[in-house]
């Protein structure tokens, strides 16, 4: 199995992050995920599941940080592909992630809540201390 991400990793590019305008944050989170691409799958893949968890939020909050997961991919022709903003698009399952930890301090903004969207089952960016990277 390979993941490809259409950016030089280590970093995720800011459009994926808090380094966002402030207008397209919602309650100073990044709702829009990004895009990747598995393949070289087991011929006998049917669907994939992921998962995308900050292991550098430990020394911050004592924990590892859930930004997002994801079930039920289906697998075509060998691959899954993931498009930028599946998180607020797709319909494959999504897991919960950790904003419930600090959904008291953030309101759900009504718009939302008239979708049916619940930010705590989407994708939402990192954001690493002082707005830039921290290593790992």
């Amino acid at each position: 199995m390979q993941i490809q991400v259409p950016f030089a990793l280590p970093n995720l590019p800011d459009e994926y992050g808090i380094n966002q305008p402030a207008d397209e944050l919602v309650d100073g989170i990044n709702l829009r995920s990004f895009p990747f691409t598995v393949t070289d799958l087991s011929k006998a893949a049917v669907t994939v599941a992921f998962s995308l968890i900050d292991h550098d939020t430990i020394p911050v909050v004592g924990f590892s940080w859930i930004h997002w997961l994801g079930a039920n991919l289906p697998v075509t022709a060998g691959q899954v592909v993931v498009p930028d903003n599946a998180s607020q698009t797709a319909t494959f399952t999504q897991g919960t992630n950790t904003l419930p930890m600090i959904i008291d301090q953030i309101h759900q903004p009504t718009a939302f809540k008239q979708r049916g969207y619940d930010l705590t089952k989407h994708y939402a960016g990192p954001r690493p201390r002082g707005g830039t990277p921290t290593g790992g």
